[in-house]
């Protein structure tokens, strides 16, 4: 890795910081212990790696209780889509993260930086939706909560406007457990008052773009990468059960 892109990921960076791909290491922030030696991603535009990688294209920051997903190339790799102009660069991470004994994941909360410039003939569109599950023994996510604490956002740039946005922040709803001490609420079934436990942090971001005009230009970039993805965590004691 270069050295200015070096200095540009610590300048994206504050506090305690782990590099993900350099050497396998564990943030320890109150009741909670990121895994990210086991982080899952998909995606051409987010190949998770070591630096010595000449592929590696995305990197995890790991900060208290906050996390941060970079990527360097996420709105340039393309597949095409189901006609040729379209062009699709999907990216699904899934990170386990542990939560101590006696505590539940509350809520959290998430945002998108990013930077467009593009030209008028371009569509483009930013997705991202995210949720997190009680991690099972073989590494998968109990099914029964992929369906709870979804939250989503988009932002959607049309085809007629000319963008030049240096950088531009989009914030997605909370995702929250309530406490509710009824059989088989979430509260109830994410509670864990005996042991600590992993849970699955999933995101899927989406980068879609439709060229109405064969010559119509558009990048994303945000000094100097590509975009930038963070999530913050809450915590809470496990209560009235």
């Amino acid at each position: 890795m270069q050295t200015s892109f070096a200095s540009t990921l610590l300048r994206w960076a504050t506090g305690i910081t782990l590099w993900v791909g350099f050497q396998a290491q564990t943030s320890f922030a109150n009741d909670v212990v990121w895994r990210p030696e086991l982080i899952q991603a998909q995606g051409v535009g987010c190949r998770f790696g070591h630096s010595s990688d000449p592929n590696q294209n995305a990197y995890v920051i790991a900060n208290g209780d906050s996390v941060s997903f970079i990527f360097t190339r996420l709105g340039e790799e393309f597949r095409t889509g189901r006609t040729p102009n379209i062009n699709l660069s999907p990216c699904r991470i899934i990170l386990p993260l542990e939560v101590n004994a006696g505590f539940y994941i509350e809520e959290i909360a998430q945002t998108l930086t990013y930077g467009i410039v593009k030209s008028r003939g371009v569509q483009a569109q930013l997705d991202f939706i995210s949720n997190f599950a009680r991690r099972l023994p073989n590494g998968r996510s109990n099914p029964n909560d992929l369906s709870q604490n979804m939250a989503n956002a988009k932002a959607f740039f049309p085809a007629p406007q000319i963008i030049n946005e240096p950088m531009a922040i989009l914030p997605q709803p909370l995702a929250r457990i309530g406490e509710d001490s009824r059989n088989n609420s979430p509260h109830r079934r994410f509670c864990n008052r005996e042991r600590s436990r992993l849970f699955n942090y999933h995101s899927d971001i989406f980068v879609r773009i439709n060229r109405i005009k064969p010559d119509a230009s558009i990048a994303f970039s945000v000094d100097g990468l590509d975009l930038k993805y963070e999530m913050k965590m809450k915590v809470k004691r496990c209560r009235g059960l």
